[in-house]
């Protein structure tokens, strides 16, 4: 997480994504350990398309694997528990980061092209007033 943080650090860690990725999946991980993978994970996905694409491919599988490491954090340490929540953000994060982002809908295109044009609220039984 450290090194991927520093300027051209991303180059330096991008060819070990995979190990990141791994050791984030493990079911031993610490908590302290998978929030060091996650701001990694995090980190990586600001880099090159190609990298993203890459760390994207594994995103459910992150995300269930951080949220199961939360429950057991929240089941072994009661509720509410801090690390439950910071594992939850994580997770949160990573899905946000890696998933795909649709383009909102422009507001002017309410109606799609040939819709509604040339009728008037009488003919599509508008209200009478």
């Amino acid at each position: 997480e450290r090194l991927a943080s520093y300027k051209g650090g991303l180059v330096a860690v991008a060819p070990f994504a995979g190990a990141v990725v791994e050791a984030v999946l493990s079911p031993t991980l610490s908590v302290s350990a998978a929030e060091s993978g996650c701001a990694a994970i995090c980190l990586l996905a600001g880099g090159p398309p190609w990298l993203k694409q890459r760390l994207g491919a594994n995103r459910v599988r992150l995300t269930e694997a951080v949220q199961a490491l939360a429950w057991q954090t929240g089941e072994a340490e009661g509720r509410p528990c801090v690390k439950e929540r910071e594992l939850g953000d994580w997770a949160a994060a990573i899905q946000d980061l890696l998933g795909e982002h649709l383009p909102l809908p422009d507001p002017d295109d309410a109606f799609p092209s040939g819709e509604n044009e040339g009728t008037t609220d009488e003919e599509e039984g508008g209200r009478d007033d």
